[in-house]
């Protein structure tokens, strides 16, 4: 995969995220996993930009290619 390809697939990754947490960031509780991914480089872009955002202090990603879910931890 291209560096241009990597870059949409993690922003498009983001925008799901931001679309889950709505504008307060208060969708999700704590424990609700985010996903699934295909990838588990792409749950891990999420987890870093979630952080990166604000909207949870540390992430876990569990399970296996093509469902790899993100565990945010607030």
């Amino acid at each position: 995969m291209t560096r241009n390809k990597i870059g949409t697939a993690a922003v498009a990754g983001a925008l799901a995220i931001a679309g889950l947490l709505g504008t307060g960031g208060t969708a999700l509780a704590a424990g609700d996993p985010i996903g699934p991914f295909k990838q588990l480089s792409e749950c891990l872009s999420a987890g870093n930009h979630g952080i990166d955002e604000g909207w949870w202090t540390d992430y876990d990603c569990e399970g296996e290619p093509p469902a790899v879910y993100l565990y945010p931890v607030h």
